[in-house]
């Protein structure tokens, strides 16, 4: 060999020694940098310990496995949040970000079989602890792709120590993630898309109630939720035997929910959710109250204000909803377990739900529907949630009641049966939270009235007689067929609105009877 070619190959072999050498040191370097980012950079509520991490420079790769991840508390001094995970996988790290450590690029980030707890509201408003331990903070996240396989999260309640929430089994993907961390100790966070498939998901709603989903599937231009069943545990008759004040017992179930268009947290978006259109299919609702305990004399706000509340500004362009059926039963003496009523099949649809409303447009409601599953019921109802009376319209009309539908509410209710025709009935409520006026054309025939006895249920010959004399047998009048009539309502306060509407009926309905 001659020496040209011997210095030739030392050169190569040194060079190669060079490149290795600066390789392992150059990962040496990138491990001791991500390492001194995952122990010093984060916000110090985060703590992250794992098994192993190793780095590849070249491709800007790094792998952490058996790894734990703590959330603290405000005050450092204990730990309120715990995930196990498999393994963390994540690509295209700059140096620049391991040299800087300010802001975090990824083009991929992949966290396998995340399992443990998270307890919200642990990060206090006026927390200074984590600004005074770190004199360079990790200021920001940007990740072209999240990827989460096989999450198994739990939700817990913080006053009751219990879980109020578990997902089973779910994989989640977002795309363009960013976690702005310079909001004090509530990170903001947003993404351009993302993919859930979730198997199960189960809810606490509150002591008595539970909401529990089948499936969660999609993305942000279509997301469907199926098998949703919200649901007061307890049966009706052990419900009223545990509460110390009157409370509703629900029962709903929901074939399938599909949200299209949303918009999530989304930069520049003057809501922090959104949505052009929400179909609810396969609607059954049950409500059932006992009257019997203590009425609950508390504050009951309206629909309008209670949207107005919500801490999250929102909107949603359009719901559509099928029911098969919605039920209202009524429970007012001891001796049975009450009456009900009932509308079946039909269509709701809402318009501009938002309380983020302009003075100029109203939320609408349009509902249509069977009464006792015969007569035909058509509603609006219009509000805007910002007016700060409560200002609302609610109107439509009914069409061919048998009265002796209502005997299923009435008769065990009221002691009475009723027998007739309600041919045709016009409506029209308007007001806003202090009182109302409602307004009613009603047309109707061969109405009866038959008070019953207590003891054996027969007919009390001299009470019904008189409820007859006083209640008129049709509508017709001097002015014709129709009987109007209008009166002003004052809303208790103490009620629901749902309680107002009913009182504008009844009181207006009293008059046109008598």
């Amino acid at each position: 060999m001659s020496i040209f070619k011997t210095r030739v190959f030392k050169f190569g072999i040194g060079l190669l020694f060079l490149v290795l050498g600066v390789y392992i040191f150059a990962n040496k370097y990138a491990q001791s940098k991500v390492e001194n980012l995952l122990s010093e950079k984060l916000p110090p509520q985060f703590e992250l310990e794992y098994k192993s991490l190793s780095i590849d420079i070249l491709s800007g790769s790094a792998n952490l496995n058996e790894v734990l991840f703590q959330i603290k508390n405000v005050n450092l001094d204990s730990i309120k949040s715990v995930f196990n995970i498999e393994s963390i996988q994540l690509s295209g790290l700059g140096i620049n970000a391991l040299i800087q450590g300010e802001h975090i690029e990824l083009n991929r980030l992949e966290i396998s079989k995340p399992i443990g707890y998270y307890t919200p509201t642990l990060i206090a408003k006026d927390s200074t602890a984590s600004e005074a331990k770190q004199p360079n903070p990790l200021k920001g996240i940007h990740i072209e792709n999240l990827e989460i396989k096989e999450a198994s999260i739990t939700l817990r309640d913080k006053k009751t120590d219990s879980n109020s929430l578990n997902i089973g089994n779910a994989e989640l993907a977002f795309s363009e993630l960013s976690v702005n961390l310079q909001n004090g100790p509530k990170p903001k966070i947003y993404f351009e898309d993302y993919e859930v498939d979730m198997g199960s998901l189960f809810v606490q709603a509150s002591e008595f109630d539970e909401l529990e989903i089948d499936l969660i599937s999609g993305n942000k231009e279509q997301t469907n939720i199926e098998g949703i069943a919200f649901r007061t545990i307890p049966s009706p008759q052990e419900l009223s035997k545990m509460i110390p004040k009157e409370r509703d017992h629900y029962e709903l179930l929901i074939d399938q929910m599909s949200l299209r268009e949303l918009g999530l947290f989304e930069p520049g978006s003057d809501y922090s959710l959104s949505a052009g259109f929400i179909d609810i299919a396969g609607l059954d609702l049950a409500i059932y109250r006992d009257k019997l305990p203590v009425d609950d004399f508390s504050y009951k706000p309206t629909v309008n204000e209670m949207i107005r509340n919500i801490p999250w500004p929102f909107r949603v362009d359009s719901i559509s909803i099928t029911p098969k059926k919605i039920n209202y039963q009524e429970r007012v003496v001891v001796a049975n377990q009450g009456g009900q009523l009932f509308f079946a099949d039909g269509h709701i649809a809402i318009q501009n739900l938002s309380n983020q409303l302009p003075e100029t447009e109203d939320t609408e409601i349009n509902i249509q529907s069977r009464f006792m599953g015969k007569a035909d019921i058509e509603v609006l109802w219009t509000f805007n949630s910002n007016n700060p009376e409560d200002s609302f319209r609610f109107s439509g009309n009914c069409k061919n009641v048998q009265l002796d539908a209502l005997n299923a509410f009435c008769q065990p209710n009221l002691n009475t049966l009723m027998a007739g025709e309600l041919k045709t009935l016009f409506f029209d409520f308007s007001g806003d939270s202090n009182q109302s006026l409602a307004k009613v054309k009603v047309r109707f025939k061969d109405v009866e009235i038959a008070v019953l006895k207590k003891k054996d249920g027969r007919r009390n010959k001299f009470f019904s007689s008189m409820a007859n004399f006083i209640v008129r047998n049709n509508s017709e009048n001097k002015n014709g067929v129709y009987k109007e009539e209008q009166v002003t309502v004052t809303r208790d306060k103490t009620k629901s609105q749902f309680n107002f509407l009913y009182l504008n009926l009844k009181e207006s309905m009293m008059r046109a009877f008598l």
